[in-house]
């Protein structure tokens, strides 16, 4: 949920900031390309820590949390 609200908002300025453009090179293109790129990865370090929260959550519930 919270990579779809971050790549919504990445989606809604990057709207906003071409609706200012006026021309649109090559140059232009290969760096809305990389802006692309980056958005593809964001689902990937969100979902890093909440693999790692419920393998956490799994163990603290079978009673490997436990000190002492």
């Amino acid at each position: 949920m919270v990579g779809f609200l971050v790549i919504g908002i990445m989606w809604v300025n990057h709207h906003q900031l071409f609706s200012c453009v006026a021309r649109v090179d090559r140059p232009l293109m290969f760096l809305n390309l990389l802006v692309l790129m980056v958005v593809a990865i964001v689902p990937w370090p969100t979902a890093m820590p909440a693999e790692y929260l419920r393998a956490d959550a799994a163990a603290h519930a079978a009673g490997g949390g436990r000190c002492g």
